[in-house]
């Protein structure tokens, strides 16, 4: 009877390895186009051109919130606190005007009555009138907190993002055939010599990817 188990594969084998490399690197490329074709707002897209990859601009449409949001809270809190104090002179002068339309002697200069009945309805009015404003910018207030919420998905989605790639990138260079390999070690030294700085192999650092033109590089030159 013929055994029909097959052996497995000694480490470094490449049997099998050729479809999970072509995989992971097709997921890549889709995850890096995925990102380049993110929407923003109009006026966000003409501020936002000169960002590299979509991470930057989830960066970037983070960073325009927060300062929106602290914008109209300092505003808000500034309005609150001149509505404030003209509640407390619109309450002073009508106690004052009160006060002016009591019996007063020959020696006092009465006030025109009619008058000061007018301005203090309007003072009673403009009462009123602050309430509702005061309620509005509570509720402005209240509402930024979307910026808390938004913020935080964000910052944890650019890691993500940053995270994925990272990990897929560092799995196509453990399995990358030497001759790309290699080329990234040529490219390597030579943009370090460019840069005047220490020449180092590709294998000191881990085959680690230093930057987004490396990883474009990477990709464009498996094919991908």
């Amino acid at each position: 009877m013929t055994d029909s188990t097959q052996p497995l594969p000694e480490n470094g084998s490449t049997m099998g390895e050729a479809p999970v490399y072509d995989r992971i690197a097709h997921v890549t490329r889709l995850l890096r186009d995925s990102l380049r074709e993110l929407g923003l707002e109009p006026s966000v897209q003409a501020a936002a051109k000169a960002m590299p990859d979509a991470q930057s601009r989830l960066r970037y449409i983070t960073s325009l919130t927060e300062k929106a949001a602290n914008d109209v809270l300092n505003s808000a809190e500034l309005a609150q606190s001149e509505l404030g104090h003209l509640k407390a002179n619109a309450a002073s002068l009508s106690e004052e005007l009160e006060q002016a339309m009591q019996p007063v002697t020959h020696a006092q200069v009465q006030l025109p009555v009619e008058l000061a009945k007018n301005v203090q309805a309007f003072l009673a009015g403009v009462k009123e009138e602050i309430r509702p404003v005061d309620t509005a910018l509570i509720d402005i207030i209240t509402a930024q907190a979307f910026q808390d919420l938004t913020g935080q998905v964000a910052g944890k989605l650019t890691v993500l993002l940053d995270r994925i790639e990272q990990e897929l990138v560092q799995v196509l260079i453990e399995y990358m055939p030497e001759k790309y390999s290699q080329e990234m070690e040529k490219e390597a030294r030579e943009e370090n010599a460019l840069l005047n700085g220490p020449v180092v192999e590709h294998k000191e650092n881990g085959g680690t990817v230093q930057n987004q033109q490396q990883v474009d590089d990477l990709l464009a030159q498996l094919g991908f």
